[in-house]
């Protein structure tokens, strides 16, 4: 029986094609094909700058030294997301903090987000791909550096009251940062990338992604560079960045494909008492890079482990997004009070993501639709 995970790669014989042949090219690693992907990508995201890394996590990591914390200085984001999104703000010495979320589309609640002494950023995440009111967000807090992180995003569209805006263009945030990982909606294998229409922090991460160093060749001395500021070794290959041109084509056939697979799965749960799901407003165009169901486990007599079992032995993969980044042990030492959180509680008790991939069919669909309504009994 065929597996059907939550999510997984769209890889095509073009793409292994393309690869194929860059693995013959000169450079594997700081060549031309690098700056292809990113001017492409800038060009779709209508941003100024993309600089591409190896992860995701070295996109927050270097766009958070980039700005630049001072002791004291505060990163706030959402629970509601993976661990890496503070994380990367701890790695550059700020300290974390968390703001609840809403209880539409579970991204931050923008609109109670409280007064922090010392608040130097805030990282929005759009949550399974739902886009945040970056308009917004900026009005309310104009002077803050608004990070985001659109690791599920790429492909999302929001609109502002005048236009329809793409995740990642910056329009009304400092930067953002993407994801490249297999089950994103764009992949390099691994690999990620900062975009931003500032200059300077684009200058930055393009020194922090390669050690610090900056090229000063002249004529009396053409092999010289220097290391100027401590820097990582985060870079792409140029293999990598070949996968992510193929890729960046059928961007939009993606995520098609996914909005097809949520609209079955909406139609299908609609008006089921005890489940619900993440509702699209009007001015959101969600890639859909996660389903998430909100399920009352206790009103149909099982749990939620219980329900991941059985559907994992018809072979359909299911996964929790998130466990709340405040639970986990490290952030303990925080002093977080979970009481400041009843939405993210709540939203954690009940949701399960279930498959919703550009690789699947309609009739893939329909089987997780009908094993979920024989373990419910619906």
């Amino acid at each position: 029986m065929k597996t059907i995970t939550y999510n997984t790669q769209n890889i095509s014989f073009t793409d292994k094609l393309k690869v194929f042949f860059a693995l013959s090219d000169p450079y594997l690693t700081q060549g031309p094909a690098i700056k292809k992907f990113e001017d492409e990508l800038a060009k779709y995201l209508n941003v100024k700058h993309v600089i591409a890394v190896c992860n995701g996590t070295a996109a927050l990591h270097i766009i958070n030294l980039a700005v630049g914390y001072n002791e004291g200085d505060v990163g706030l984001t959402s629970p509601n997301t993976f661990v890496a999104t503070s994380n990367g703000g701890i790695y550059s010495g700020g300290t974390p903090a968390f703001s609840d979320i809403n209880n539409s589309d579970f991204n931050l609640d923008i609109q109670n987000i409280p007064k922090i002494t010392n608040l130097k950023t805030i990282s929005p995440v759009h949550f399974g791909g739902f886009p945040v009111d970056m308009k917004k967000l900026r009005e309310l807090f104009p002077k803050t550096i608004i990070i985001e992180d659109a690791a599920h995003a790429i492909g999302s569209e929001y609109f502002d009251g005048k236009d329809w805006q793409k995740i990642g263009s910056c329009k009304y945030s400092d930067a953002s940062i993407l994801s490249f990982h297999p089950l994103k909606n764009l992949t390099t294998g691994e690999g990620g990338a900062i975009t931003t229409n500032n200059d300077e922090l684009a200058e930055k991460c393009r020194a922090l992604r390669t050690h610090g160093i900056k090229g000063t060749q002249s004529k009396e001395q053409p092999w010289s560079y220097e290391m100027q500021t401590l820097g990582f070794n985060y870079r792409i290959t140029d293999f990598q960045c070949v996968l992510g041109s193929s890729q960046l084509k059928r961007l939009d056939k993606f995520v098609a494909r996914q909005r097809e697979i949520a609209s079955y799965y909406k139609k299908s749960f609609k008006n089921i008492a005890g489940i619900d799901y993440v509702h699209e407003k009007d001015w959101q165009k969600s890639s859909y890079h996660l389903f998430t169901l909100l399920v009352d486990w206790k009103s149909f007599g099982t749990s939620r482990a219980e329900f991941m079992l059985k559907l994992k032995e018809k072979n359909i993969m299911t996964q929790v997004h998130y466990i709340p980044v405040y639970k986990h042990p490290f952030y303990k030492q925080f002093n977080i009070n979970e009481k400041d959180f009843p939405v993210s509680e709540s939203y954690y008790e009940r949701t399960i993501s279930i498959p919703c991939s550009s690789k699947m069919k309609i009739s893939d669909a329909k089987r997780v639709v009908r094993e979920i309504e024989n373990i419910l009994k619906l």
